[in-house]
Order: structure tokens, then C-alpha cells, then sequence
């Protein structure tokens, strides 16, 4: 019985911005550096600091629970598995 296994990516990236005087200037400044194909995850207030990780999804058949560990290609992860 095949599998569909849903992936992503897992490249993330920091970002690093100069000191702001409020959240909203420290949202602005860390979105204006944030690169084409990258969605923000996580910002670190205290330390004007954000991590990106980049956008995608993919999916891939596999015909046994088998296969799960060795499906996703490397800098991927899988999400989920329903039948196929």
C-alpha cells in the first residue's frame, strides 16, 4: 500500500538588526532583511534577532513505512504520511 509523506525544507537563517527603539521598528527592521523564499519563525526581542526558514513543500509516494526514514532528501524533513 503506498504512502504520500509531505515535506519542507529545513534551511533556517539568522538575522541580526541594530538596536530599535520599539517592536514594531524591530519587526520592520528584521522583515525588510528577510531574503525571497523565507518565512519568519522566531524573533528574539532582547537580542535583535530573528531566524528564517525557508518556504516550501514537497511531497514524495513511498509503498512501505519502510522507507520513512530514508525519504526525505537531504535539507528536508518529513511532515506527515497519509495513504495513498
Amino acid at each position: 500500500m503506498p504512502y504520500i509523506v509531505a515535506l519542507r525544507p529545513t534551511e533556517t537563517i539568522d538575522i541580526q538588526v541594530d538596536d530599535t527603539g520599539s517592536l514594531d521598528e524591530l519587526f520592520a527592521a528584521v522583515t525588510a532583511r528577510i531574503p525571497v523564499g523565507f518565512e519568519l519563525v522566531d524573533i528574539h526581542v532582547t537580542q535583535h534577532k530573528a531566524v528564517a526558514r525557508r518556504v516550501g513543500y514537497d511531497e514524495v509516494t513511498i509503498e512501505s513505512r519502510d522507507e520513512l526514514e530514508t525519504c526525505a532528501p537531504e535539507g528536508w524533513q518529513a511532515l506527515s504520511v497519509r495513504l495513498g
